[in-house]
């Protein structure tokens, strides 16, 4: 029996083609199995909502495809609109109980004679309808009126849309679903659904426009209105760059997201309920993909409250780095939990459950973690990250240092000896062409030869161009070079550690340029300590380096 509800189940599901993952075209085949197994056991319900998260990226990890799994698999709901998607997949697994129970009995009727196939089909297409249809969208309402979303969906204008029910909504006929799949691979080939977008959504309308599903139709409307809101509220095209904006918003840009869907609304037939769509009516894909909908618009725009994503920076320089993958890993089991890939601003955000953490960081050119131990509250460098409560958050600032690329000086001298070979060598057609005059004089012979001194000129002359260098030195008092001297860079006003600096064998070094007032210290055991102000102007900040060269007595 319940592997006859399995198979009810699944040709149910079949109405509605997946369009939350990628394609199964576009995916190992392994990792569209694992998918398709998570998302059986969820609507199962076997799990809930956040562990559903954490198995959907285990598939990704398990399988080394970590790099085709959708960015929006790398965020924890935070605890209000994961319990929304728990008490909602809880009402859509009753709704099927009871759909399931109704199918049972009238097929037992059909088999002992009670009824025809006329009855059976008429009384099956009703199993869904009625009470327990009016059941199912109390429970769905129940969810939304127990929670306190803290975004913009709890505007009444939305709000009262989610919590209302679709009187007009049926099972689309069994001779109507090729047409519907067909709508619906035409708008999964046309649109990244893993990325909100108001043509998307306007699309996915278009379907159920074709089946006279007006409420359903109408929800996806209003969902485009909102991300074409949220795109003009944060002043961009599209909302492609999610873990960026995450932590960007602004609570003028918030109200101005309010105002925007306030105004847009008003044409628009209320009264749709977004996420109320049974499972057994749409499959699980169509209910995680509006959860998705709704919950990365609530989570872009969520009232953040005493939370501050963590900055990824340059641990010379202070500059925040983007393109850094961070990557959460549970202490106790050594799996991978989440990634994080940083935007231009460097900024991220881990919301784990209780446990203890580590994050590592890796970016091309840099190296974690840092040496440089500033005394920072939040700077972080490896050690465990316990989480207690659901309050807390992994956003610990992250410095990398630049890697530095060791010369060796062997090397150095042999490309001073190739140059020097290469000078005389230069010097040689101009001297030949000469010497060839006093021999032979043909006009042909004299214009080689003054094209030959020109090139010599323009040689010697682009050779010997006098160029500011890029980094400062440290020398002993009879201006040689002097190796692995500690080289500080402290804050003036708070005589606070900056950044510091190693010299390599020529006694080189540098520090990218940030506007203000700072103090170089010099070191080096045997030597005597220099201490020499740096004044870093706004017109200099972008065009040179802080590189003073400095004796060491």
């Amino acid at each position: 029996m319940k592997f006859m509800k399995k198979v009810l189940f699944l040709a149910i599901l079949s109405i509605l083609i997946p369009v939350f993952h990628l394609q199964a075209a576009d995916l190992p085949s392994k990792v569209q199995i694992c998918l398709d197994n998570v998302d059986l056991h969820y609507v199962e319900g076997g799990i809930n909502y956040n562990q559903y998260i954490i198995e959907i990226r285990q598939c990704y990890i398990d399988n080394d495809a970590e790099s085709l799994m959708p960015t929006n698999w790398n965020y924890d709901l935070p605890e209000a609109l994961s319990n929304v998607a728990d008490c909602q997949t809880e009402a859509s697994l009753w709704y099927n109980e009871q759909v399931w129970a109704c199918y049972k009995s009238l097929e037992d009727q059909f088999i002992s004679g009670q009824i025809d196939s006329n009855d059976y089909t008429n009384k099956s297409n009703a199993c869904g309808q009625g009470n327990v249809l009016e059941q199912f969208q109390n429970k769905m309402n129940q969810c939304y009126d127990s929670q306190q979303l803290d975004s913009i969906w709890d505007l009444p204008v939305l709000k009262n849309s989610l919590e209302t029910t679709y009187s007009d909504y049926n099972l689309v006929p069994s001779e109507a679903q090729p047409d519907l799949v067909a709508c619906f691979e035409q708008v999964s080939n046309n649109y990244d659904l893993n990325i909100p977008s108001a043509e998307a959504e306007n699309a996915i309308a278009g379907c159920f426009d074709q089946f006279n599903l007006k409420s359903i139709s109408n929800t996806y409307k209003k969902t485009a209105i909102v991300v074409d809101c949220a795109e003009d509220s944060l002043g961009v095209d599209s909302l492609s760059n999610f873990p960026d904006l995450i932590l960007q918003t602004t609570p003028k840009q918030e109200a101005y997201l309010e105002q925007c869907v306030l105004d847009k609304t008003t044409p628009v037939v209320a009264g749709i309920a977004l996420l109320n769509i049974p499972l057994a009516a749409g499959g699980v894909q169509t209910l995680v993909y509006l959860q998705f909908l709704i919950f990365q618009i609530a989570y872009l725009f969520k009232r953040k409250k005493d939370v501050d994503g963590g900055l990824v920076y340059d641990a010379f320089s202070g500059q925040p780095l983007d393109l850094c993958v961070l990557r959460l890993q549970d202490v106790k089991s050594s799996k991978l939990k989440s990634t994080f890939v940083t935007g231009k601003h460097g900024r991220y955000l881990f919301l784990p459950e209780q446990g203890d953490y580590l994050v590592t960081a890796k970016r091309d050119a840099y190296t974690f973690p840092s040496d440089l131990k500033v005394e920072q509250n939040k700077n972080y460098h490896g050690e465990k990250i316990k989480i207690n409560q659901s309050g807390d958050v992994v956003n610990e600032n992250i410095p990398l240092d630049p890697s530095v690329k060791k010369i060796s000086a062997l090397k150095w001298n042999w490309l001073k000896r190739r140059d020097k070979i290469s000078l005389s060598m230069a010097w040689f057609a101009p001297l030949y062409s000469v010497g060839s005059l006093f021999l032979v004089q043909t006009w042909w012979l004299i214009a080689f030869a003054v094209l030959n001194l020109v090139f010599l000129i323009i040689f010697y002359r682009l050779r010997h161009k006098v160029e500011a260098p890029e980094f400062g030195r440290v020398l002993s008092a009879d201006k040689k070079p002097i190796r692995n001297v500690r080289v500080a860079l402290f804050e003036k006003t708070k005589n606070k550690l900056v950044s510091y600096y190693v010299t390599d064998s020529f006694g080189r070094y540098f520090f990218p340029a940030v506007q203000g007032e700072y103090l170089l210290q010099v070191d080096k055991e045997g030597f005597t300590s220099v201490k020499q102000e740096v004044s870093v102007s706004q017109e200099n900040e972008q065009k040179e380096n802080i590189k003073v060269d400095v004796v060491l007595k």
